[in-house]
């Protein structure tokens, strides 16, 4: 694989981060998404596919190995945020009826758009390695970067 393609799968790895990240910020917004799109594994989102996939290749660079700590810790902080939106006590028929379930919806919402910050700060973090990485990946010799990524 050539320096240019590897490139541009460490840049679509940061495109589809970029994505998930506002895909999580749109539901936290209560605009709905199929689950599809905000994965809970880190595995499971684009940027995991890539990482624990292709990206295998560029493992023994020192921006790589920092990245996974972040990675998961975003998705940690995802599946909280969707256990406060989907999992947590659902407004009963009665709440509903006294008027108290947009309250408790409302709360819900506030919570989650609570860890919106550390969601964010989180994805900063990722980004910046990825810039890192790129520098790295830029800085290697092409035939070297072949050897390794096939």
């Amino acid at each position: 694989m050539k320096k240019s393609e590897v490139l541009g799968r460490i840049n679509k790895a940061r495109v589809g981060h970029k994505l998930w990240v506002g895909y999580a910020e749109a539901l936290i917004n209560g605009i709905p998404l199929d689950q599809e799109k905000v994965p809970l594994t880190p595995a499971e989102c684009e940027f995991g596919k890539w990482y624990y996939g292709e990206g295998r290749g560029l493992a023994d660079l020192p921006a790589y190995q920092k990245m996974e700590e972040p990675h998961d810790a975003i998705h940690r902080t995802y599946q909280r945020i969707f256990v406060t939106l989907f999992q947590e006590s659902k407004p009963s028929g009665l709440s509903r009826l006294l008027g108290t379930a947009a309250a408790q919806e409302a709360e819900q919402k506030e919570k989650a758009r609570a860890l919106l910050p550390e969601l964010k700060e989180k994805s900063a973090a990722i980004m910046h390695l990825l810039d890192e990485l790129e520098r790295e990946v830029s800085a290697m010799d092409e035939e070297e970067l072949t050897e390794r990524m096939g």
